[in-house]
């Protein structure tokens, strides 16, 4: 297969997801908007870095598209 997509774990409940996303040839994180604090977002990606991930994305989910455009 070209492309294989795998749903891992949250980065910071368990180290598994840190093993997944550094074997992995990319990772996206989906982060829920205005949910997820931002010391968290901020955390799982510096132990995403530091177990060797490349991020080349962040997803925002569950959007309030009328409250974004006031961005």
């Amino acid at each position: 297969h070209d492309l294989v997509l795998v749903d891992g774990p949250p980065v910071l409940a368990v180290t598994d997801a840190r093993a997944l996303a550094a074997a992995a040839a990319a990772v996206l994180m989906v982060v829920e908007w205005r949910r997820t604090p931002r010391e968290a977002v901020t955390h799982a990606l510096g132990a995403l870095r530091q177990a060797g991930a490349r991020l080349p994305a962040l997803v925002l989910n569950k959007a309030d598209l009328q409250r974004v455009a006031e961005y």
